[in-house]
This record gives structure tokens, C-alpha cells and sequence, in this order.
């Protein structure tokens, strides 16, 4: 009984803590009148090993989930050595039951493109990775659907884009190809939810928590890839929390026409299938045309 009084005086010390650093930060972050919005967090650039899987655990303790944009490069042999890694991590994202959607085949700007080098990048985005043998599996499609995407940059769909004069034709070859465009709340030229984590350490937290107030809530963007990104998350998920702003899906947010291009084809929500045998991935790349698709 002894031995139990230390840990209970050690525990009832963190709780004291806690309740007065959720105090300190309703003073600083609360929203005005008490309100409070809701968000989906989403994670682009990934998937890098050892830093998801920081993300992956911070979203299973405190259960909320997020949707993973990844990027088609580093799940392709040709395009990436650590694909075997990657794919692995990959895996564990779907295994925990997130949505997976695409951040292109290359981080690209994708109003630059031409027309045909925009379709063949899509394509590639689309199958990146299926038919790849990991662990003596073959890998089958990675993308939830409907078919999510969110452009590198925001390029082709952000006001700020590189070329906007092309960023119908970005949109549209999205919608061809059968993706919804993901985005993130922005005022005009600001870049609203979308935070430079990359470069701001972690003042990007304090902004993230500033703006949710400002935007009412929406679709953040974060990097899984980032260090300070994926150590940090655990403690800024529980300030969200604190402040009492709910972490929810993204379907509540499909229907937000500022953030989301939705493609009037895409098909019902439906998570991503485990790994296939080889016939069955045949099919599926014989189905998107794969074959027909010019380097």
C-alpha cells in the first residue's frame, strides 16, 4: 500500500498539471463567445517512416482520425530506394483505418504542365505503387475512394497557383481522371490552414490554433514528413481537445465547395483492399489503362 501512495501522489501532480495548462491555453486560444469548430487533419508528403508512425500513434491515443496525401514517387522502385519502407508504412496507415488520398506522382506544380504530361501524371499518380512486390506481396491499390486528391502547392487550384491561367484545365483533368480535390479554408490570397510546419517549427502550432477561431474551423494541412510535425502532434491534438474544437472526418467537408472540387462521378466512400495476387492486379491496371499510357 505504501509503494502505491508515491505513483497516486505523482499521478493526481500530472493531472493538476494538465488541467492547469488546458486553462492557460482557453485563455490565450478560446474562440470568442466559447465557439467552437470543427476540423479533419490531413497529412501531405508521406508516408516517411519512423515520422508517421509518431503521427499514426498520436491519432490512435487520442481517437481521432485524418486523412494521409501521399506521394506516388516514393512507392515506385524506379522513382524512390526506400520504397519497400515506405510501402510498409503505407500499410499501417490503411491498417489503422485512414483514408489515403494522392499528392501527385512527383511534388510538382502541376499548372506548368501540358496537357498530355498533366494526364500521364495523374495516371501515374493513380497506380503508384500497385503490381510493386513487398515482403513477397504484390500490392494492390492504395487510394480510398472516392478518389481523393490534393495538388502539390495547391498548384492548379489555389489563388496564389504558378500559372492560374491553366488551372481549369488542372481541375479539370482531375475530375477526368475521377478525383475529388482536397483543399484548405483560405481568405483570397491567404493561405488560411494550410501552415508552413516546414519552416516555422513549432510556432506553426500556436498559428494552427489562432486560425481555427479565424476560419471557423476546416481542413487543415499538415506534413507527416516534417520531425517537429510528427513530434508535436500528440500535444497539439490535445490542445484542440482542451479548447474543445472536434476533430472529425472529412465527409462533413465534401460538401465545403471553397475547399473541395467534388467529381460528380466519384464513387461511394470505401477504404483501400489488402494486398491482391497477381491476376487480380493485372486487372485493375488493365482497367485504368495502364498499358495505354505513353513515358
Amino acid at each position: 500500500m505504501k509503494s502505491l501512495i508515491p505513483l497516486l501522489v505523482l499521478l493526481n501532480t500530472a493531472m493538476v498539471m494538465a488541467l492547469d495548462n488546458c486553462e492557460a491555453l482557453k485563455k490565450k486560444y478560446a474562440c470568442a463567445n466559447g465557439a467552437t469548430y470543427p476540423i479533419h487533419l490531413t497529412f501531405d508528403d508521406g508516408p516517411a517512416p519512423g515520422r508517421t508512425e509518431l503521427v499514426l500513434a498520436a491519432l490512435k491515443k487520442h481517437e481521432v482520425t485524418a486523412t494521409f496525401f501521399v506521394n506516388g514517387d516514393r512507392l515506385t522502385p524506379d522513382s524512390n530506394r526506400s520504397y519497400e519502407k515506405n510501402i510498409r508504412t503505407l500499410r499501417k496507415i490503411i491498417d489503422a483505418g485512414y483514408p489515403i488520398g494522392s499528392h501527385g506522382f512527383h511534388h510538382e506544380h502541376h499548372s506548368k504542365m501540358s496537357k498530355e504530361k498533366l494526364k500521364r501524371e495523374l495516371q501515374k499518380a493513380r497506380t503508384a505503387g500497385v503490381g510493386v512486390v513487398v515482403d513477397g506481396i504484390r500490392q494492390g491499390e492504395f487510394l480510398t475512394k472516392p478518389l481523393l486528391f490534393r495538388l502539390p502547392y495547391g498548384d492548379g487550384w489555389h489563388p496564389l497557383t504558378t500559372n492560374p491561367r491553366n488551372n481549369q484545365q488542372v481541375m479539370n483533368a482531375l475530375k477526368e481522371m475521377g478525383f475529388t480535390h482536397v483543399g484548405w479554408p483560405h481568405n483570397g490570397g491567404s493561405r488560411g490552414l494550410h501552415i508552413s510546419d516546414w519552416s516555422r517549427g513549432k510556432d506553426y502550432q500556436d498559428l494552427l490554433l489562432k486560425r481555427i477561431c479565424e476560419f471557423k474551423g476546416g481542413i487543415v494541412l499538415m506534413h507527416d514528413i516534417q520531425p517537429h510535425t510528427a513530434r508535436g502532434i500528440d500535444q497539439w491534438i490535445s490542445a484542440v481537445k482542451c479548447l474543445g474544437h472536434p476533430i472529425t472526418s472529412i465527409d462533413p467537408f465534401l460538401s465545403d465547395s471553397q475547399s473541395v472540387q467534388v467529381c460528380e462521378a466519384a464513387e461511394p466512400m470505401e477504404p483501400p483492399k489488402a494486398p491482391e495476387e497477381t491476376e487480380s492486379i493485372l486487372e485493375v491496371l488493365d482497367h485504368l489503362g495502364e498499358s495505354e499510357v505513353e513515358e
